[in-house]
């Protein structure tokens, strides 16, 4: 069994700041344009849309980082998934002083919200994008 490379992952999290402004142009571009013209269709479609700038920066960040054991791309998506969520909750309740509640509603894919499944998409990308370029066992 390989051991995770923490060296990739120190090296990861330059991309994963990227993807911050990316997320909140993303949430941006979808309240101040996409929802006035669209309504409520906006959300699911702004989830689809960071899942693919996700899926982008990955793609981006593998080329940059090489080879490495699935171990240690699942490991960094866990990192980025915790990163993440730390981030968000701290931004929701302490710059924009939202409740924990309000947070949390995000997390409800039933309501269109696909926070959810984007998070899925930070754990998993990674190791899908190093996978299929042939940069992981």
């Amino acid at each position: 069994m390989k051991s995770i490379d923490s060296t990739i992952i120190k090296r990861s999290l330059p991309y994963w700041l990227i993807m911050l402004p990316l997320g909140v142009a993303n949430g941006a571009f979808r309240d101040i344009v996409l929802t006035p013209f669209i309504g409520s269709i906006a959300l699911p479609l702004s989830g689809i849309s960071l899942a693919a700038l996700i899926v982008l920066v990955s793609w981006i960040m593998t080329a940059r980082l090489g080879k490495a054991s699935r171990r240690t791309f699942l490991a960094l998506g866990v990192v980025w998934v915790v990163l993440t969520i730390a981030f968000e909750f701290f931004f929701g309740m302490v710059i924009e002083k939202n409740t924990f509640e309000e947070l949390i509603s995000a997390y409800n894919v039933l309501t269109g919200n696909l926070w959810s499944i984007d998070l899925l998409v930070i754990l998993l990308a990674p190791w899908v994008v190093a996978h299929s370029r042939g940069l992981s066992d």
